[in-house]
């Protein structure tokens, strides 16, 4: 006899199951399913942040930038303090012309390395980019105070604060960029007394 032959029986007060019920099971599921290939011994052992920098750095020189942002979105969320992503993430963003999530990722960058005045000139960039003059006068003020010997920097901040409406600086830092260029040893000392930035 097989088991075809077997009549079904419904019980008085025998209900479908509850969806609700059916989507927890599921979830569960898919819950357990994605730790048993995060937590390491289960399979699947994530890249280190190191590992996903490097990568987006091959893929950077093969001119990949889709990819490229990819593996450094993925260093920094496995290592939020992994300073060497956050520069080269904020500029992939810029090339995107994502001005928002560039700023973003140059604030963490002057958070997690207060002391690059690159860092602060490429967060005033950005925000003007995004629209945002008062972020990006605020961050130029900061890269302004720190010294930096290479005129190249002293230029594009020159840029950035007439782009920010604010010609009084641009003059003095364009002045400062021509200065270092023709002696190399004025560099590295900050912003004239003249130009120091507004408080």
């Amino acid at each position: 006899m097989n088991g075809s032959n077997i009549p079904k029986t419904k019980t008085k007060n025998e209900k479908p199951p509850n969806k609700l019920f059916v989507v927890a099971i599921l979830a569960a599921l898919m819950l357990t399913l994605l730790v048993s290939m995060v937590v390491p011994g289960n399979g699947f052992v994530p890249g280190d942040a190191k590992s996903h920098f490097e990568t987006a750095a091959r893929d950077a020189q093969k001119g990949m930038l889709k990819e490229e942002v990819l593996e450094l979105e993925k260093a920094v969320s496995l290592d939020p303090k992994f300073i060497p992503a956050y520069g080269p993430l904020g500029l992939c963003y810029m090339a995107e012309k994502s001005y928002g999530k560039a700023a973003w990722a140059f604030r963490f960058a002057t958070v997690l390395e207060p002391q690059n005045p690159a860092n602060f000139l490429n967060l005033g960039i950005a925000s003007l980019q995004a629209g945002r003059p008062k972020d990006a006068l605020s961050a130029l003020d900061n890269a302004a105070r720190l010294p930096s010997a290479d005129p190249a920097f002293y230029q594009t901040l020159a840029q950035a604060y007439s782009a920010a409406g604010d010609s009084k600086h641009a003059k003095i830092f364009g002045q400062k960029s021509r200065l270092i260029r023709k002696n190399p040893l004025a560099g590295g000392q900050g912003p004239s007394p003249a130009g120091n930035p507004p408080s």
